[in-house]
């Protein structure tokens, strides 16, 4: 039996979404928390990110949603933050 172009393009479509299925599940990170849990003091170069990835209690959350909900709680029009700003973080 001949393989057409058919047949090959549907099996790697089946490899596709396998691998995809197989590699999705075990990066589900949990929901950041949307209360204020404790507040840190801005520090020399801080930035959102330094801060996010240096308190390893966020290690669980993507970073990236720690820092849009840091900026949400503390009504923040964007991530530029200034030495001595205190910071309410979840």
């Amino acid at each position: 039996m001949k393989l057409n172009l058919t047949h090959i393009a549907i099996a790697g479509l089946a490899l596709c979404t396998l691998f995809s299925l197989y590699t999705g599940t075990g990066d589900a990170k949990s929901p950041v928390p949307d209360k204020p849990s404790k507040t840190y003091t801005v520090q020399g170069s801080d930035t959102l990110w330094s801060i996010v990835t240096s308190h390893h209690e966020y290690d669980r959350y993507d970073p990236r949603d720690v820092i849009y909900q840091i900026e949400k709680m503390n009504h923040m029009k964007d991530s530029t933050i200034q030495d001595g700003q205190a910071l309410q973080l979840p």
